[in-house]
């Protein structure tokens, strides 16, 4: 798998964090797309942990994700 398209899904805790497992055993991953979902608390320190321990992940959409400031600022 290269894509991932996951787009207003509406993603709980736990679906983050399957997606976290799932680009572990997926190292073929590229692209994710999370656009128009909103991502906040435990979420955010999933998808950080995965961009931290993910190296074949290339792009990474998260538009109208309701980051914040803040938000952007604890991925960074």
């Amino acid at each position: 798998m290269k894509k991932l398209n996951l787009t207003q899904t509406k993603i709980s805790y736990k679906g983050a964090h399957a997606i976290f497992i799932a680009t572990q055993r997926f190292s073929t991953l590229k692209e994710l797309t999370l656009n128009k979902n909103s991502l906040d608390g435990g979420k955010l320190r999933v998808i950080r942990e995965m961009l931290y321990n993910n190296k074949g992940l290339k792009i990474l959409n998260m538009n109208q994700c309701q980051l914040g400031e803040d938000g952007a600022f604890y991925l960074a």
